[in-house]
């Protein structure tokens, strides 16, 4: 009974100091720990989670750009960029920092320079970016932009926003959203 009861105490301990571990490394430790985001953010991806099975993370992710800036961190090892110029520099320091626990250099698919591992990674995803496939949304892509041409209409043209200016940036993130 005793002995039990040590197990359970030194199991919860363990667990404890493993969690305080970890939130240590994700709060002072993590080479993302200055970029700003939501703080459940900082340990685990369940936030995005929530917020994509919310369906408005298209509207989530324009508030925390609005009140943090270019750069949000999305999750414990994930960032949002909303400016083109700053994909040059995420993708230089995930090449200069693709390195493994023993100093060795570990290629990903923008950095590598060697063709048989870059085809070794292309392969399983290849299949999403065939003709074939992008073919098949056609008609999905065809609905929504006659949704969204109808819908500008219908507000900015005859509706009680006729005549005035149209947020586009709104707009453009209705096919990817559940509310315009």
């Amino acid at each position: 009974m005793a002995v039990a009861s040590y197990a359970l105490e030194l199991a919860v301990a363990l667990l404890a100091s493993l969690g305080a571990a970890y939130i240590v490394q994700q709060t002072a430790l993590s080479p993302l720990k200055s970029i700003p985001g939501p703080f459940l953010a900082r340990f685990s991806n369940l936030w995005q989670l929530f917020v994509y099975y919310q369906g408005n993370q298209a509207h989530v992710l324009r508030h925390l750009h609005d009140r943090h800036g270019p750069v949000v961190r999305i999750g414990p090892n994930h960032v949002s960029l909303n400016q083109p110029s700053l994909i040059k520099t995420s993708i230089r320091y995930a090449a200069s920092d693709s390195r493994s626990p023993d100093g060795q250099n570990v290629p990903i698919q923008f950095s590598t320079r060697d063709e048989d591992h870059h085809a070794k990674m292309w392969r399983p995803i290849a299949k999403y970016y065939s003709l074939s496939h992008l073919l098949s949304f056609e008609a999905h892509i065809d609905d929504v932009v006659r949704t969204l041409e109808r819908r500008l209409e219908q507000e900015f043209c005859f509706g009680n926003k006729a005549g005035k200016i149209c947020d586009m940036h709104q707009w453009l993130t209705f096919g990817t959203s559940s509310r315009p």
